[in-house]
């Protein structure tokens, strides 16, 4: 569920005082960007939640290997493992990237890309509060600019 939060607000929102992100990101990468406190996940991390996010839904697992060769599709790419746990930290990048090759995969420590499941819940919870106090401060804008559409959406 918190994934499916993070794509809605960054599908749906953005914040005014906050340089907008090109359409073609990932909705997870601007909702962090906007709502989540600044630098406490670096862009390689977000883009782990993103592969992580996309492992799930439609892959069923915890391996991502998008298509395409591009720089975001490549920090996508991840074996995971996930956890939860009340320690202070979201994602351990792995010391080794992995190179996606499931014929002859590593399943050594070093490759694995560790999720906090916790965490992740903890990250939304935050963001939702601050976009209710981004949305009391005026400074909350809708991707959509006719109202109706946005409600309807």
């Amino acid at each position: 569920m918190y994934m499916t939060i993070l794509d809605q607000i960054g599908t749906a929102f953005y914040h005014s005082e906050i340089t907008q992100l090109g359409k073609k990101k990932s909705p997870i990468l601007k909702a962090i960007t906007y709502f989540s406190e600044n630098g406490s996940l670096c862009e390689e991390q977000i883009h782990a939640i993103i592969g992580l996010r996309n492992a799930f839904f439609h892959n069923f697992n915890l391996i991502h290997v998008p298509k395409g060769k591009s720089g975001e599709n490549i920090l996508q790419r991840h074996r995971y493992v996930v956890t939860a746990s009340i320690e202070n930290w979201t994602v351990q990048l792995p010391q080794i990237s992995w190179l996606g090759d499931y014929e002859n995969k590593s399943w050594a420590d070093s490759t694995a890309t560790v999720v906090n499941l916790y965490q992740i819940g903890q990250l939304v919870e935050s963001m939702v509060l601050c976009l209710r106090s981004t949305n009391t401060d005026g400074k909350l804008c809708t991707v959509e600019e006719n109202a109706k559409a946005f409600v309807n959406r």
